[in-house]
């Protein structure tokens, strides 16, 4: 019986010894530093760990315009112009979706006599010219709205 309670208090101890270690090992915090992309301060998912900040890579890549997929237990970086709409608007891939944001386009819209519609509600533009009109669900990521390319070219491009 010695021999199981002494057992018993000696794993105690080693654990007691190993989760202090893993506890002062690593400091994980919020990053407190702002971020800025051109300037402009950008909402991205970051924490600080051990004094060194890192950065949530699906954040950036959609910050920086990129396409980043998970396949086959890989991670793929495309940095190819494939970034661009056919007019040469920066697009951004969201959730392996391109887009376009609607800040970099509302005021090329509004030069071209585009009659914009937002409905925050249910997250819809819609947008008018000379009789036409067409809508399409938007997304809101890192406080930003983004179109779907595939409708910017079809359907805004047009209008223009």
């Amino acid at each position: 019986m010695k021999k199981v309670v002494f057992g018993m208090v000696l794993g105690f101890i080693l654990s007691s010894f190993t989760l202090m270690f893993a506890a002062t090992a690593l400091k994980v915090t919020d990053n407190k530093f702002p971020i800025y992309k051109d300037g402009t301060k950008a909402k991205v998912g970051a924490k600080n760990i051990n004094g060194s900040t890192y950065l949530k890579l699906r954040d950036v890549a959609t910050l920086l315009g990129i396409e980043i997929e998970f396949i086959d237990k890989k991670i793929q970086i495309s940095t190819v112009p494939s970034n661009q709409t056919s007019d040469g608007q920066t697009a951004f891939y969201i959730n392996k979706v391109k887009h376009v944001s609607y800040n970099d386009v509302e005021a090329k819209m509004k030069d071209a006599g585009i009659d914009v519609t937002i409905s925050e509600p249910d997250s819809t533009i819609t947008v008018k010219k000379n009789g036409k009109s067409a809508s399409k669900k938007y997304v809101v990521y890192l406080n930003a709205k983004y179109i779907p390319a595939d409708f910017y070219e079809a359907s805004i491009v047009p209008m223009y």
